[in-house]
């Protein structure tokens, strides 16, 4: 992400890492939203999606990831 109102996410971060960003981002921004059910969330979107890659080779879920941190940052709820 280029955008000057937004964090830039580091290519070739891992899920864990974007986990964590996204944990960061949420409590950075106020997004309420409770631990644990953030944390069966990341699980099942980590089942879901096992297996299955990027044309970059990164696992798919990353892209959820990325998307929820840009969503984060924009203040939205995530459901």
């Amino acid at each position: 992400m280029n955008s000057i109102f937004m964090k830039k996410t580091n290519i070739g971060a891992t899920k864990e890492q974007l986990f964590e960003m996204l944990k960061v981002s949420m409590r950075d921004n106020g997004v309420d939203i409770k631990e644990q059910q953030l944390d069966r969330v990341y699980q099942l979107a980590c089942r879901a999606y096992s297996g299955l890659k990027r044309y970059s080779g990164e696992e798919y879920v990353t892209h959820a990831l990325n998307v929820s941190i840009i969503l984060s940052e924009m203040g939205q709820k995530l459901k």
